[in-house]
């Protein structure tokens, strides 16, 4: 009878290529996921910046006058890297969006459409070549 080495020294070549692989894939997936985690915040840091923009417009709608309202442009912000524009509206007697600013000929005729108070609402969109267009609105209540 013949004795049986119970402790074989060393590898083969196919457990040594089995344990690569693994540890390759293992890797790509870890560099997948820290790629992911970049895009993702880089994203938020966006919307985050967007929405930092969208309140500041809303308070210079809230602390307007009738007048400035229906004169009102959005401001341009600087330094983004991606492009954002705004939408102003507000919504007549029959739930009826009005982009603004309007004319002076348009203003006469809104007196009469608008209730009071009546809705404004702000839409924020921004896009850039790493994330997909994204929009978001915010709305309040103006009196004449």
């Amino acid at each position: 009878m013949k004795k049986l080495i119970k402790d074989k020294a060393g590898m083969s070549l196919l457990e040594i290529t089995f344990a690569t692989g693994i540890l390759a894939v293992a890797f790509a997936l870890l560099l997948t996921c820290i790629l992911n985690l970049s895009v993702l915040r880089r994203a938020a840091e966006t919307r985050q910046t967007a929405t930092t923009h969208l309140a500041t417009v809303m308070e210079e709608v809230r602390d307007s006058t009738y007048g400035e309202l229906l004169d009102h442009v959005p401001p341009q912000f600087e330094g983004l890297e991606q492009i954002l524009s705004f939408q102003l509206e507000c919504f007549d007697g029959t739930g009826n969006p009005i982009e603004l600013p309007v004319s002076a000929e348009e203003r006469v005729a809104l007196n009469d459409v608008l209730p009071d108070p009546f809705e404004v609402r702000i839409t924020a969109s921004w896009s850039n070549d790493w994330c997909p267009p994204f929009t978001m609105s915010t709305s309040a209540l103006h009196g004449k």
